[in-house]
């Protein structure tokens, strides 16, 4: 299970709503095409960096999260992005520690 060329084409659609709906409605294929292949990068990335990589947290809570924050949404009032990320970092330990990350982003 991966990303693609519909992926794409699904957040290209997607960044042009200005319909709070069009994504409930098209719940399906942003789960197939969207949060499903990222759930399984999450767990091949766990996987393969356990070994290397113990400190780094692979979160789960914004994976697939194309939904633009309610401040952030511009003047065209389009209310999702055209892209996709997913971030493991280690955890820090104060507000002020810059720790190493890895981004991986389907743009």
């Amino acid at each position: 299970m991966g990303f693609s060329d519909k992926s794409l084409q699904f957040l290209k659609r997607a960044a042009q709503q200005t319909n709070a709906e069009w994504l409930e409605k098209n719940k399906s294929d942003y789960h197939k095409l969207i949060k499903d292949p990222l759930l399984s990068l999450d767990k091949h990335l766990k996987t393969e960096f356990s070994l290397i990589a113990k400190e780094y947290h692979f979160p789960q809570k914004s994976i697939g999260r194309i939904q633009k924050l309610a401040n952030r949404v511009g003047p065209d009032k389009k209310l999702y992005k055209d892209w996709v990320s997913y971030i493991a970092t280690i955890p820090s330990k104060s507000r002020f520690e810059k720790n190493p990350l890895l981004f991986f982003g389907l743009l």
